[in-house]
């Protein structure tokens, strides 16, 4: 018979109340896995971590595969273990959930293999979350946009030392939100952190927001292919702003959540998951292209 796989448990917490009851979670969840999963906990020499993740009121669970047997596995994940990324706990996991919501239509051959884009990057979480989860064998092409010379290269820095292709992040022009190095309808997925955007913060009145964020879905809805998603993280009043646009289409809802607050982030938030679809053409072949989000500002 195969022997069952040894694990061991790895603890995440910045917070000190955390770190104090987190003795008492490992121990709970190591018996749970040995329970639960049959899997065999040691100290040492271990298949698989257990990472354990604590916010202020909950904690995440994750699998992950340590560095040493990294040669040895064909998971996505092996290629971007946590021991690689600094200060986690379960406050910045957040870009791991928009990356598994976006990769699946990929991992399931809905979509055809393309760039990841991310409008607003600073230091590349949602590039790297999702890299981590893409399930081809070579890595993704990324194409981001930082908001000036200094979080371009802070960027481009924190894919490097994890071996990814940082030539695509660069520096956003004046006023735009395009990709002009992506053409239409080829990108596989589309994430962005709307509440932490520099361009929104900067922006005065909530027209000029408004106007702001409807650029940035239909620059999604440009570059998607038919079947890729786009992952949101905004405000609850953004999310107000852009209710008129996703109606309109061209999208399918896939998720539409509340997340938060939390330490980092005091103000509720949304995670808006959209799904590109192909709008048919008005019955009297009038507005169809109009209809599909591309109408002059």
């Amino acid at each position: 018979e195969t022997e069952p796989l040894r694990f061991t448990t790895v603890v995440h917490a910045t917070d000190p109340e955390a770190r104090a009851r987190s003795s008492a979670v490992k121990v709970a969840v190591q018996r749970g896995v040995e329970s639960g999963a049959g899997l065999t906990f040691v100290n040492k020499n271990a298949d698989v971590e257990v990472q354990i993740f604590f916010g202020e009121d909950h904690f995440i669970l994750g699998v992950d595969v340590p560095l040493k047997v990294q040669h040895r596995s064909t998971s996505p994940g092996a290629r971007l273990p946590w021991a690689d990324v600094a200060n986690l706990d379960a406050n910045n996991q957040l870009p791991g959930a928009m990356a598994w919501m976006v990769v699946e239509p990929i991992a399931k051959q809905l979509v055809k293999d393309g760039p990841i884009v991310d409008p607003f990057c600073k230091r590349g979480a949602l590039l790297v979350a999702t890299a981590r989860v893409w399930p081809k064998a070579e890595g993704p092409r990324l194409v981001a946009r930082a908001s000036g010379e200094e979080s371009a290269e802070l960027c481009q820095q924190c894919l490097g030392r994890l071996g990814l292709d940082s030539s695509g992040v660069r520096t956003l022009e004046a006023e735009s939100s395009k990709f002009t190095d992506v053409q239409d309808g080829v990108a596989a997925a589309f994430v962005c952190d709307l509440i932490n955007c520099p361009r929104t913060k900067a922006r005065g009145g909530s027209v000029a927001r408004s106007l702001f964020e409807e650029r940035v879905l239909r620059e999604a809805a440009r570059t998607l292919q038919p079947g890729g998603r786009c992952a949101l993280l905004m405000a609850e009043k953004q999310r107000t702003i852009l209710e008129e646009s996703v109606q309109q289409g061209p999208w399918h809802i896939v998720a539409d959540w509340p997340v938060g607050p939390s330490s980092t982030q005091p103000l509720a938030q949304k995670l808006l998951v959209l799904e590109r679809v192909v709008k048919q053409a008005e019955p009297d072949g009038g507005g169809g292209d109009e209809a599909d989000g591309s109408e002059a500002e």
